[in-house]
């Protein structure tokens, strides 16, 4: 398989999670209004036992098709990133957030009913902005720049400024990504992908110095041969003496 088949599958799978609970999202929302239900009671209400059940509940409930539609897109777009960049970590990031934030927002939010995925949405953007900031690879702060680039206007949801919107979710969900992010900071590093022979060639020949793959999640190398002691340099001479002119 080549590179490109390989990183293409690779997204194609990093898709497959966040397409999953999208389509479930849908699914709620279409069941909602074909038994003409409402599921809005199944929301957050903070500081209430029977609020309780929102923190699982409140995610997959959605006001209308404009509140659907405005969560699914970022959804599968920071999802697939999320699970493409972080394949290892990404599944626990995921509860992490959903559960998380939600706690928070019963915790200390605003009494009312808080429902939609936008907590869930805010929490991946800030897992990925910081895993940037904090790890400083290549791939992380790229990935960070994007989401600043396209996204970076979810700062304004983090302030009460639209009425009837749970920017306590949106908060609480960007603490919690961020948390996230430092909690995670060590996990799916990836590893130099290098053929021993070829780099004990390379070593060989002083094309690299040891400590280049050494780490804790690298590929450490045996141990330096010790150095070659050369004898000293003995330089033999004989001193013949002028003889003075007569």
């Amino acid at each position: 398989m080549s590179k490109q088949d390989r990183i293409g599958a690779q997204l194609a799978g990093a898709m497959v999670f966040p397409a999953l609970f999208v389509a479930l999202l849908w699914l709620i929302k279409l069941t909602e209004i074909y038994f003409d239900l409402d599921f809005s009671d199944y929301g957050i209400v903070p500081r209430h036992l029977i609020g309780l059940r929102g923190i699982l509940f409140a995610p997959l409930i959605h006001q209308d098709f404009t509140h659907l539609i405005s969560n699914s897109l970022p959804l599968l777009l920071l999802g697939a990133l999320l699970f493409y960049v972080y394949p290892k970590s990404a599944k626990e990031v995921l509860i992490g957030i959903y559960l998380i934030s939600g706690l928070w927002v019963w915790a200390g939010a605003r009494v009312a009913f808080h429902f939609g995925a936008s907590g869930l949405v805010y929490g991946i953007a800030s897992f990925l902005f910081f895993s940037g900031i904090i790890r400083r690879e290549k791939v992380s702060v790229s990935i960070a720049m994007l989401v600043v680039l396209f996204y970076g206007s979810l700062v304004w949801g983090l302030f009460p400024i639209i009425p009837n919107m749970s920017w306590e979710s949106h908060l609480y969900g960007g603490v919690a990504g961020a948390m996230c992010a430092w909690l995670y900071r060590h996990s799916d590093h990836k590893k130099a992908e290098v053929d021993p022979a070829s780099l004990r060639d390379a070593v060989e020949a002083d094309y690299l110095p040891w400590n280049q793959f050494d780490g804790p999640e690298g590929n450490p190398l045996p141990p330096p041969p010790p150095p070659v002691e050369e004898p000293p340099v003995v330089v033999y001479y004989t001193f013949v003496p002028k003889k003075e002119s007569e």
